[in-house]
């Protein structure tokens, strides 16, 4: 599965992800300190599953 993984959800699960295969994208690497807005179009753009705790 493809997923982002917002900041706030950290990058603990983001490894976690990638370490059980999956296509993850870190918010804090790609794109660090953009809103949460910006997060959803990224998510939405790249067709990813977005996981976010707020």
């Amino acid at each position: 599965m493809r997923f982002l993984v917002d900041e706030s959800t950290g990058r603990k699960l983001s490894a976690l992800l990638a370490d059980s295969g999956h296509d993850v994208i870190f918010v804090g690497d790609a794109m660090p300190g953009v809103g949460d807005l910006a997060v959803l179009a990224g998510a939405e753009r790249e067709r990813r599953i977005l996981i976010t705790d707020d």
